[in-house]
């Protein structure tokens, strides 16, 4: 290969620099400086680099890098840069690609969560509705207590004949008693003895409570200290209108004195302004 590498390693020993002193000046790899002056362009990696490399060392050496770059990509077999970034399908996602992925999967997970946890609690309720009893039925006890209707009440039981046939000849006079007592009303107006009578309630006597005696005031002395008359609101009124009069006076002669002030100030001003005048006049 005739390129024009050694133009570049001319270049270098001109500044009396060797490839390690411009290694470290360029921050380019020994391997990639001696590849350029040598005109080994496979060392140079691809095109978009290579090009980079020669642009940076050719500023140190206060070279043209554009011949140096096209004969590179002539030389090189590449006439144009058609380099290009194809993203790998199978190439795991960066780290701020992957973050926004891994915050949607864990929405979508909390959204099943949730709708999961309504799902559970709404067949709960159900369930729950399913089992619980009937609303409570009418008070048996208290249907027993309560009175019959008129016709439904008990009937005294009369053995039929058969059962009188069947029932022993001693019981048949009790069992007859018993019917003739349940047949016969209750006297209702017997009297009541004296001794289950309640005694007469005694009559209480009312007596009025005493009146208590208010206190006498005590007298007071005429040596004493006098006491201060009650004003009327007209009084009050005037009072009140005295007080602001006089407030009022007292503002107005403090106005006036300010104002004699300032006059007298002002009066100074302008005489120490005239004998200035006059005095730069002379």
């Amino acid at each position: 290969m005739s390129g024009l590498g050694p133009q570049l390693r001319e270049a270098r020993e001109r500044m009396r620099v060797t490839v390690t002193e411009a290694a470290a000046a360029t921050h380019l790899k020994m391997l990639v400086i001696a590849a350029m002056e040598a005109d080994n362009y496979p060392k140079l990696i691809a095109p978009p680099y290579a090009k980079g490399f020669y642009r940076l060392y050719c500023e140190y050496l206060g070279l043209d890098a554009e011949p140096f770059i096209e004969a590179y990509l002539h030389f090189a077999g590449v006439s144009e840069d058609k380099a290009e970034l194809i993203r790998d399908p199978k190439r795991k996602p960066g780290l701020f690609s992957g973050l926004q992925k891994k915050m949607k999967e864990m929405q979508e997970r909390k959204e099943l969560q949730r709708k999961a946890q309504e799902i559970t609690a709404a067949r709960e309720k159900a369930r729950q509705m399913a089992q619980r009893p009937d609303a409570p039925g009418p008070d048996l006890e208290a249907e027993d207590e309560s009175p019959p209707p008129a016709g439904q009440q008990e009937l005294a039981w009369t053995p039929s004949s058969e059962e009188e046939k069947k029932m022993p000849a001693d019981e048949m006079p009790v069992v007859k008693d018993i019917q003739q007592e349940m047949l016969e009303e209750p006297d209702v107006e017997s009297p009541i003895p004296s001794e289950l009578e309640p005694p007469a309630p005694e009559e209480v006597q009312v007596v009025p409570p005493p009146v208590a005696e208010p206190p006498k005031r005590p007298e007071r002395s005429r040596g004493g200290s006098k006491s201060k008359s009650v004003r009327t609101p007209r009084e009050e009124a005037e009072e009140r209108a005295r007080l602001a009069e006089d407030r009022r006076r007292q503002l107005e002669e403090a106005l006036k004195q300010s104002e004699e002030e300032a006059r007298r100030a002002r009066e100074e001003v302008e005489r120490r302004a005239r004998e200035e005048v006059e005095r730069r006049a002379q």
